[in-house]
This record gives structure tokens, sequence and C-alpha cells, in this order.
């Protein structure tokens, strides 16, 4: 179709879509959840 001319991974989006649902109902917070943040080196001035 003309989908899958244009976007490559046409025929794996809708098995992908369905893993990060899963996924994101799976996983629950609890209390002692922690962050964690790395950054990473920029030349960018903000």
């Amino acid at each position: 179709s003309q989908r899958l001319q244009s976007d490559k991974f046409a025929s794996t989006s809708a098995v992908w879509d369905q893993f990060i649902e899963n996924s994101q109902s799976c996983y629950k917070l609890g209390a002692n959840m922690t962050i964690d943040k790395q950054l990473f080196p920029s030349k960018a001035r903000c």
C-alpha cells in the first residue's frame, strides 16, 4: 500500500503501539521510586 512505501515501520507500528500500551499499564510507580538524571554536554547556550 501507499503507507508501506512512505513509512518503513508501518508493518510493525501496530505491534509497537501494543507493546508501549502494555508496558505503561504494567508499570506502577511505588512509594520508593527514585529519579536519576544524566546531563549531556552541549555547546548550546541557555
